[in-house]
């Protein structure tokens, strides 16, 4: 649980240095790379501080997907709210493992904003 703690305090950390936000998709803005929640019966949609840990994962049922870089402005005002009101998770910087935190968006925006 430590590691992904780190890794989600990794990603909070990066994308506010850089502004940029990075994930897998099918297609230009549908299709994002996610897998079912642990916790309750929805999804977590997976988010990477950066492009190397996003190819990470362009692997196996994620081969053909491209690699988009959403700027933290679109993810704070955009994504976010709408997985709150979707009651998806996030998954921050998880490794090929698919190993990490199921966050929950508001959190994720509050930890942000902070």
């Amino acid at each position: 649980m430590e590691q992904s703690a780190e890794q989600a305090e990794d990603f909070l950390q990066t994308v506010v240095e850089t502004g940029a936000v990075y994930g897998l998709s099918k297609l230009e803005q549908t299709g994002w790379a996610y897998c079912p929640s642990n916790q309750e019966e929805t999804d977590v949609l997976l988010f990477f501080s950066t492009e190397a840990a996003a190819k990470a994962l362009q692997t196996k049922e994620w081969a053909d997907y491209h690699l988009i870089r959403l700027d933290l402005d679109l993810y704070m005002n955009g994504w976010l709210p709408n997985m709150i009101n979707d009651e998806m998770y996030c998954g921050l910087n998880w490794g090929p493992e698919l190993v990490g935190l199921e966050l929950d968006p508001e959190d994720v925006l509050a930890d942000l904003e902070g």
